[in-house]
Order: C-alpha cells, then structure tokens, then sequence
C-alpha cells in the first residue's frame, strides 16, 4: 500500500498535475493513464522479464490443509442429448469446499479496504474535499479547498489501494507485467455497472460480474461440447460485457444512479404515507445513530490527524529539497543573466547591420495557406526522418519506406474515422478497433478460399461489403446508445471491440485459411496481387534500382496513399458543405442546435456510419499488409489507444493534423521497434505526455 501510494503520488506529480495546468480534457488523461500503464508494464518486463511469479505470504498456508471447508452444493445441467434425465439437478457426493487462507485474506483485504474508502469519504474532512472537487473543481477551489493537495491524496489512495489489492491476488493467482492490463476492462465493466462514484453500486457490479464469470464458463462448457464447439467457453470473457451493453440500455446511468433514485424515492413515499407512526421508535433508532455518528466522528479524527502529519512532512521534504536546491540554482540564475546579457548584445549588433527576415519567410499560422507551409514543413521533416532511417540494402529500405506508408495511410483512416466521431461531432468512441476489426474479418472471410471455410469472393467485393457492413453496424450503433452519457458511450464501444475480439478467438464460425479450422484468418487473396507479380513489379523494380521484382508491399502502399487521399478529399468536401456545419454545432451545444430544426440522433447516425465505413477500410488494408487476421489484431489496449495517440497529438477536429498524427505514431513505433521489443512504452510516454501540447496543434491550423 504505502509502495504504490507513494508511486501514484510521484506519478501525479510528474505527469498529471502538468496536464491538469494545461486544461486538459478526461479523455487525454485516460490516454495519459494508460500510457504511464505502458511504461510501468515495460520497466517490470525489463527488471522481471515474463516470467511469473507467486506471493506466498506463509509457506504453511500452500499446504492442502490450510483451508476452511464450507459444506456445498453442486447443480448439475445436462445439454444436449438427454434420455430420462432431467435438464438440472442436484449432484450427490460433493466434497465440501475448502477456502483457501489466501482467498479468505483476499476477501476480508478487499471488503475491508472498501468499508474504511465509504467511511473515508462520507465521514471525514478529506471525503468531502474529494468530493466536492469531483463535482466541481473550480468551485471548491473557489470555496478554499486546496485542489491540487486532494488530487495528490486521491492518487495516494487510489494507487495504495490497487497495490493492496494487486498483493492479495498475487497470493491466489501467478502474476506477470500482463496481468494489470488484463483486469483493465473487466475493471471498465464494473465501474460503469455501478455508476462511477458510486461505492455501494461498484460492490454490486463487482459481484455481477463476477456471478456471470463463474456461472457461464461451467454452462458454455456444457453448451460448447453438445454443440461441437470446443472453444465455447472463451465467451465467458464478453459475458460480463453483454450484461453491461444490456444494462445500460436499460438504465443509461448504471445500478448506483438507479439504486440512489430508488432510495429517495422510497424514503420520499413513507414519510408521506406514515408522517406521525413509530415517532418514538424513530427517536430511540435516531439517538442510536447519532451515538455511533459521534463514535465515527471521532475515529475520523485520527484520519484528518495522520493527513495533517502527511501535508506536514511534505513540506518538510519540500523545504529541504528547496534548501539543497538554493546553491545550484543561485548560480544557474547569474548564469542564465549572463546568456541573457549576451543575447541582448548580439541582437543590438544585429539590428545595427540591419539584419531582418525577409516577408516571404513569415508565415502566418491562421491563414490557409500558412497553414499549408506549415503541414507541409512538418511533413517534410517526417519524410527525412524516415529517409534516414538506417537499412542493409536498397531492398529492405524500400519494403521499410514501402510498411511505414501503407501503416501511415491505416492510422490515417482510423484517426481520420475517430476526428469524425470525436473532434467534429462530439462523440467519445473508445470502439474505433471495434469498426477497423469488421472490416478485417470480413475481407479476410469473403476472400478466403471456399476449401478453407471461406467464401472465395473478389477483393475488391469484398471490401465493398466490408465497409458497408461497418457502416451499418455504426449506423445502427447510433440508436440504442442515444441516452447514454458521453463516458458510458465510450465504454460501451470499447466493450464491443473486445466482444469482436473474443469471438474471433472463441467462433468457429469466424475462422479461416486453414483446413484445420486454426484461430484467425488467413490465405486471403489479395487485390491486384497476380497482376502486380506478373509485370509492373519487375518495371517498378527496375525504377528503384533493386536486383528482384519490387515486393507487393509497393502496391500495397500506393493503394494506401490513394485511399488516404481520396478519403481526405471527401471529408473535406462534407465537412465544408451546411452538413459539417450541423456536426460542429453539435458538438459545441446538441440542445442549441436541435432548437434550430435539426434531428440531432440521424445526424449522429450518419456521422458513425461514415467514420465506421473509414475504420473499415483501413482494416482492410491492415489486414492485406498482414496477410492474416488474429485476436491479438484487435486488442483494444494496444490498436485502440495507438489510435487515440494519433487523435491526440493531431489536435481535435483537424484533418491536416490527423495524418501528421498518425505519422508520428508509426514512426515512433517503428524507431522504438529497433530499440526495444515493446515499442509501446516509447509510443504511449512520449507522445502522450506531450498530446495536450497539441503538437500539429502549434503549426497547423485548425480547421474551422
């Protein structure tokens, strides 16, 4: 607890607070969050390699003995074929179960870490600081509430608390530098199903969750073998998902929002049904709670004394620190007088030769062709970067040059897809992969051959149908979701990229290429691949000077940049026309504009529609340059959030920044895959800590 609190608070101190002064919005932070998560992963993965580990806290509890038994019950379900058996029953001769230490530690940690947090936050000083600057920062700021010091004790405990818990798991379950990413989403799940901030509707989700995690993997089981599918049992991962989807179109706020307006519901109608009944038994009951209110008020005490010791020894820390630091700095200062004494010098030289900038080299950012200097100085500046990039021989720079253009133009599509929902209509999609993974699936199954289980259809049919469906999918995604908050929208369609992910892994159905019926999809044909073979590749090769035919990745690449740039084309044409007006209206105030006539959900509709079908072409292409498709393709912690990285540095509503954006990802990503094997914790750090500088942002304008 007291490790990982402190690291929190390091973390808040180094990271956040920076992006809090600058404004930043919750979806940057999210991204941030995840960012730092990567780094971390990476500096366990270097000190601990992928091995995993066990935390045994007494040797004598891994003995078999070391367990409570409980007396159990085991409900039997028979699937399938059933002759004179009925479809459940009890099964006879169970073994009692045995709580294992371990678990009962882990239980008795948990819940008693939650019953201290409610007491902590409903009952002391700290709680209410917490939850006031929830509500409203710059009001309790306003009110004398130090909001930078409640953020530094919120990452304390939220920090101690997950490493309390990551110790109690490590004792039941063999960890590794994966593990905390693995629980990210299931996390999401319970979050978002008791409402956020709610500690009484977080317990309950917890245990949703966890009830349809245990009950449906024993049933899918049961329903796999008796339908001949093996791997069913891997849907017990999208269980809790489909609940959530489920729920949330039932109650747009989740169980806690529900439950609190019940209860006030409740207490509303007794008291005006029975307004003077049980007065004396309410006195005695009122009296008892005031008696363990003054009880806990005093506990909290000791809680408001040992922050108080904890504000004191920070200062200490941070006067001593300012002490040593006196020295050094004194002399930095008459050093930095002196450049700046120097630099005077010589700019009064300059000026007495007259010395300017000529007109032709100002450019003026917020003007159009400004603008375009300016892309295109940075654009220039990534293709020498890119250039320079070391390679053996002529023929793997132009397959690295040929990979890093084709990728460009699928973070292109994907950025260009996620700047349409959330930097022009105001739409936080976490789901992007969800649409990019639709049309993967389905070009890599209509153009498989029928001999192994595809459906041999023409690339480019293929395609067409991919980007349609996509399209559908996102049209119909509009209508369900219309009442759900921004933030629950955005769980909602990350919930659905990994509910596409699992099935991949899980469906045979959704398998193909292989006459064994492996997990993924491969032995697509690809478009134009026998025609690029048969001529233009050894003319192309020729052009570059390269001793072999140029590889199909050349094509590939091409068809990349020709999509990339009609895409572009076509939402600048949209986005100039009275319908990118709508949109921008719409994000800036849904309720203004659907006083001025316009039908707010259709619009929303067809903007998830074209940014579904754009995802769904550059998962085209990303499946052509792989050649296959596989679950780990869509990983929304990875192709998700690299996607995100893009929007973010790319600055919102900016197709100009959108592909420098997504330029600098793959670079980085690329560089980072030469210096270490994870190129995430260059990718996310780096970029992430600098989005809210909104680097494209500073020299590209935006669009209006």
């Amino acid at each position: 607890f007291i490790v990982t609190g402190f690291t929190g608070l390091l973390i808040d101190r180094l990271v956040f607070r920076r992006l809090r002064k600058k404004m930043a919005t919750p979806q940057v932070m999210m991204i941030a969050s995840l960012g730092v998560s990567m780094v971390l992963r990476a500096i366990l993965f270097m000190r601990f390699s992928a091995s995993t580990f066990r935390f045994v806290p007494d040797k004598d509890w891994r003995l078999t003995t070391s367990t409570f038994e409980v007396p159990t019950e085991r409900l039997q379900l028979h699937l399938g074929d059933r002759v004179n058996t009925p479809l459940m029953e009890l099964a006879a001769n169970v073994n009692p179960y045995g709580f294992a230490y371990s678990r009962i530690a882990l239980v008795v940690g948990i819940f008693g870490a939650v019953v201290l947090l409610a007491i902590l936050l409903q009952r002391t000083r700290l709680g209410r600081q917490m939850r006031a600057v929830a509500d409203n920062s710059d009001l309790a700021a306003s009110s004398g509430i130090h909001v930078e010091r409640v953020h530094g004790s919120t990452a304390f405990l939220s920090a101690g608390i997950s490493g309390l818990g990551g110790a109690l798991l490590a004792a039941i379950l063999p960890i590794n530098p994966e593990l905390g990413l693995m629980l990210l989403l299931p996390a999401f799940a319970v979050i978002v199903l008791g409402t956020i901030g709610s500690i009484p509707g977080v317990i309950i989700g917890a245990l949703i969750v966890g009830l349809l995690r245990s009950v449906s993997e024993p049933v899918l089981i049961g329903a796999g073998n008796a339908l001949d599918r093996p791997t069913a049992s891997g849907f017990a991962e999208v269980m809790p998902f489909v609940f959530l989807v489920g729920l949330l179109l039932l109650a747009p706020r989740g169980i806690g929002f529900a439950i609190g307006n019940w209860n006030i519901e409740r207490i509303r109608k007794r008291r005006l049904a029975e307004p003077n009944k049980n007065e004396f038994l309410s006195r005695e009951i009122f009296g008892l709670l005031n008696r363990l209110s003054e009880k806990v008020a005093l506990s909290t005490v000791w809680f408001d004394r040992v922050y108080e010791q904890k504000d004191q020894a920070l200062n200490f820390v941070k006067k001593t620190l300012s002490v040593v630091w006196a020295l050094p700095a004194y002399y930095l200062a008459r050093l930095s007088a002196a450049a700046q004494l120097t630099g005077s010098a010589i700019s009064t030289f300059a000026s007495g030769l007259h010395v300017g900038s000529p007109n032709w080299l100002r450019i003026d950012r917020n003007t159009e062709r400004g603008s375009w200097i300016a892309f295109m100085i940075l654009f220039l500046i990534l293709v020498g970067i890119v250039w320079l990039l070391p390679s053996v021989t002529n023929l793997t720079k132009t397959m690295q040059v040929a990979r890093i253009v084709t990728l460009v133009g699928i973070f292109g599509l994907a950025a260009f897809s996620l700047n349409l929902h959330t930097g022009l209509t105001g739409m936080t999609n976490f789901g992007v992969i969800f649409f990019v993974g639709i049309g993967a699936v389905t070009v890599g199954l209509l153009s498989a051959p029928v001999a192994t289980n595809g459906y041999g259809w023409s690339p480019w049919m293929a395609t067409i149908v991919a980007v349609l469906i996509a399209a559908v999918c996102g049209w119909l995604l509009a209508y369900p979701t219309a009442r759900l908050r921004m933030d629950y929208f955005a769980i909602v369609t990350i919930s659905l990229g990994e509910m596409l992910r699992i099935s991949l892994q899980a469906e045979p159905l959704l398998r193909a290429g292989t006459a064994t019926s492996g997990i993924g999809i491969s032995q697509f044909s690809r478009p134009l691949e026998g025609w690029w073979e048969n001529g233009p590749s050894g003319i192309v090769g020729n052009l570059l000077g390269l001793p072999i035919p140029a590889p199909y990745v050349v094509l590939l690449a091409i068809l990349a940049t020709v999509c990339l740039l009609g895409v572009w084309v076509l939402l600048n044409t949209l986005l100039a026309s009275p319908w990118g007006r709508i949109l921008r209206s719409i994000r800036e105030d849904e309720t203004v504009s659907q006083h001025h006539g316009h039908n707010i959900l259709s619009h929303k509709a067809a903007s998830l529609a074209l940014g579904a079908g754009i995802a769904a072409l550059g998962g085209v292409l990303w499946a052509w340059l792989n050649t296959a498709v596989w679950p780990d393709f869509m990983s929304p912690i990875r192709s998700t959030f690299l996607i995100w990285a893009a929007f973010i540095v790319g600055g919102k509503g900016n197709n100009k920044g959108m592909f420098i954006g997504a330029y600098i990802i793959v670079i980085v990503e690329f560089i980072a895959l030469k210096i270490a094997p994870d190129p995430t914790k260059v990718v996310f750090f780096f970029s992430l800590i600098l989005s809210t500088d909104s680097i494209v942002d500073f020299a590209v304008l935006s669009l209006p």
